[in-house]
Formats: C-alpha cells, sequence, structure tokens
C-alpha cells in the first residue's frame, strides 16, 4: 500500500513523532505523540521511571480514508493534548491514539490485542486513556501497563465529570465576560444549544436543569441517546434534529441554526466552519468538542462575528488534569481534590484570555494557541533538570503487526 502522499503532507505539519500500526497490509491505527518538550520524569508502574511520556486518549472510529485518520490523530495530539498540558501548565506531553474500525471489524479480543501490542511498541512514551469508541470499562480490557483511565480501587477513572466542571467552570467566566449572569448558578433566563448527549453532553444536560436553565435544545445522530434524554428530562429539553429519512441520516451541524443564548458542542469537531459560521445565532460558544474549528481562519471569522468563544483546549482540559493526577501518583490513585482546585483556576484564565481577545481584537482561540506555542519554545531552551531532552527532527515509523 503506497500512502506517501499523505506522510509527505504530514511532514509539514507539526508533531514529534508519528507511529504507524499495520495489520495484514492495512493501516488499522496510528500513535501521534504530538510534543514532549514539557514533560517531566515520572515514577510509574511499581517504581517505572518514564521520561518524555505524553498522555492521550485512544479513539476507535470509522474514517473515510487514511489521510482524514492521520490528520486527526495528529491535530488530536499537538493541538489539542499539547496545548491542554501547556495552558494550564501541566509538565507532560500529549499524544494520542486513533483505532480505525473497519465496516466488517474483528471481535473486540483482537481489537483489544492490537492496540496492546501497538501501545506496547513505544514502552511508555504514550499513556493512553480513556475517548470516543474506549470507554472504562474497554480500558479494562487492555493488558498493556501503560493505560491511565483504568478505576483505581473503588475511585472511577471516568475523565468526563472533570471535562464537565473544566466546561462549566469556563462557561461562568464566559457568562460573566458578557454580562449575562449575576449568580452564576442561575440559568433560569438563559437558552442553550446542547449538541451530542454522550459521556460529557449528558452530564452538562444534568448540570443546565440543576441550574434552572429556561430553555436547553439537545441534539444527538444516535436515536438511542436521544430517547434516553425524552425519558430523563421530558419536556425539560426540546430535540433539535435534522433527519434526512431518505438518507437516515442526522446532520452534525443539526441545531447549528438553531438561535440560544450560547452553543454547547459536546460532539464532533470541526463544527465551527465556513458553511456553519454564517447561520450561528448565539452569543457565545463553550463546550468539550476538540478540533472545534476545521481550520485556524474559522475562529477569526467567528470573532468578527462577535460571538464569543474561548476556544476548545482552553475549555475541556478537566479530563486531562484528572488523568494527569494518577500519573503524579505513581500510577496508583487519582486525586479528585486537586484536579478541581487545578480545574477551577481556569475561570482566571479564561477571564484573562477573554479581555486579551478583546485589547487586541483577535479571536480567543488564536491568542490561546500563541500562547501555548510560546511556552512550548521556552520549554525547549528550560534548563534540563527541569525538562528532558528532546528530539528536534520528527520520526515516522511504521509497525507491521
Amino acid at each position: 500500500m503506497n500512502f506517501s502522499k499523505e506522510l509527505s503532507v504530514l511532514l509539514e505539519k507539526e508533531f514529534e513523532e508519528f507511529h504507524i500500526f499495520k495489520k495484514k497490509g492495512k493501516i488499522r491505527a496510528a500513535i501521534c505523540i504530538g510534543s514532549t518538550v514539557l514533560s517531566k520524569s515520572f515514577l510509574f508502574n511499581k517504581g517505572q521511571l518514564l521520561s518524555n511520556t505524553a498522555i492521550g486518549g485512544i479513539r476507535r472510529k470509522k474514517y473515510p480514508n487514511y489521510e482524514t485518520m492521520l490528520e486527526d490523530v495528529r491535530r488530536l495530539a499537538y493541538e489539542g493534548m499539547t496545548f491542554k498540558a501547556a495552558f494550564i501548565g501541566l509538565k507532560v506531553g500529549g499524544a494520542k491514539m486513533v483505532f480505525r474500525n473497519d465496516i466488517y471489524d474483528e471481535n473486540p479480543e483482537e481489537c483489544y490485542e492490537f492496540i496492546d501490542r501497538a501501545i506496547n511498541k513505544l514502552n511508555g512514551l504514550y499513556l493512553g486513556a480513556e475517548d470516543i469508541g474506549m470507554p472504562e470499562e474497554n480500558l479494562e480490557c487492555l493488558k498493556t501497563p501503560y493505560i491511565l483511565g483504568r478505576s483505581c480501587g473503588e475511585m472511577s477513572g471516568d475523565p468526563a465529570p472533570f471535562t464537565v466542571r473544566s466546561v462549566f467552570v469556563s462557561l461562568e467566566t464566559l457568562l460573566k465576560f458578557l454580562n449575562l449572569v449575576s449568580d452564576p448558578k442561575d440559568f433560569s433566563h438563559l437558552t442553550f444549544a446542547v449538541q451530542g448527549f454522550g459521556s460529557v453532553g449528558n452530564l452538562a444536560v444534568a448540570e443546565l436543569v440543576k441550574r434552572g436553565a429556561k430553555k436547553i435544545f439537545l441534539s444527538d445522530k444516535d436515536r438511542n441517546k436521544i430517547a434516553k434524554a425524552q425519558d430523563l428530562y421530558g419536556n425539560k429539553i426540546k430535540l433539535c434534529i435534522a433527519y434526512d429519512p431518505e438518507t437516515d441520516y442526522f446532520s452534525e451541524d443539526m441545531e447549528i441554526c438553531q438561535k440560544a443564548d450560547i452553543f454547547i458542542p459536546c460532539a464532533v469537531g470541526f463544527i465551527i466552519n465556513s458553511r456553519t459560521t454564517p447561520c450561528l445565532q448565539f452569543k457565545g460558544i463553550c463546550g468539550s468538542a476538540n478540533n472545534l474549528f476545521a481550520v485556524d481562519d474559522d475562529a477569526a471569522k467567528l470573532h468578527q462575528r462577535k460571538i464569543v468563544c474561548p476556544g476548545d483546549f482552553p475549555v475541556n482540559n478537566g479530563g486531562l488534569v484528572y488523568t494527569f493526577t494518577l500519573l503524579e501518583n505513581r500510577g496508583t490513585k487519582y486525586d479528585p481534590a486537586a484536579a478541581e482546585e487545578m480545574i477551577d483556576k481556569n475561570f482566571g484564565r479564561i477571564y484573562d484570555l477573554l479581555e486579551k481577545s478583546r485589547a487586541e481584537k483577535k479571536a480567543p482561540q488564536q491568542i490561546a494557541v500563541e500562547m501555548a506555542e510560546r511556552k512550548l519554545a521556552e520549554a525547549k531552551i528550560a534548563p534540563k533538570e527541569e525538562i528532558y531532552d528532546f528530539r528536534d527532527e520528527q520520526i515516522i515509523k511504521i509497525h507491521n503487526l
């Protein structure tokens, strides 16, 4: 299989290492190490010393082609996880793994075995965690030791509640910045559009209901999730579904034309793009979706429309923070209190970001990217007792498993 074109495109982008895993001549998975320049060393897994370590979720999904798959894992690793760590000051690298599900996929045990072998190839450089298609119960099926996100004793490894906490701390900041609330716990005069009713979206809706949101518009491509939401909340939510009966397809931007105060995207990435931006009728956007903007320029176009959006990685970093506490504790226990304390500092970080955006007349996402890139550049010249050696050259390896 010749995919030299895809590899040449990759080499024009930012990343540190790219590992591509094939099975029977077909690409099935990839791990991208976005950057490890921020990473310190860690004692992990019964005293094993890890340095230049990077954290990132394991994502299982169908991809239309290899180019889409490889660019997705690269963006998630570098512009997602690496930037999250840089923005909030975590001394760990950012990475991601994607596993390409076939239409006729092998049995789950074979999938788990393949993922195990792929992760073990990196000998602790990459530590996997929960992501789309790989919830906590699936992580428990993996045998590789290089996993963060499994339960520890009676404590769940599910990062979703902490992701939601970071989203709502950021949302409170956004609402204060927009002068839309006097009490951050009272949403009784506000309307929201929520996209996605998965592990994060369902907790987000629950929090909106708890705070008495005036109206909640909800959408999801999965009709079973919609049915669950109806059972839970009844007339407290309004469904907002663009459904084409001829193709049996729910549109990915199903509620993008809905008028509401705040849009909370908790599903797919790239939802803010050249096609959707002109339709937006929100005062602000704040959600958990990664890779929110299809291209960098979309953040600027959104800003020009005076729709305030703190961005993606500045907002949805709570899950990474919670997972990082396990690594800080040698992989033996989570520290929810420490995670919450770090997440709550998002209020000051986001408010400063929005104020800087207003002063410089630039999109918050653009400023956040500049801040993250500056921290990465500074880390490269930091004293070696603080930051471990890193590679300047890009590495691409292809493994046949």
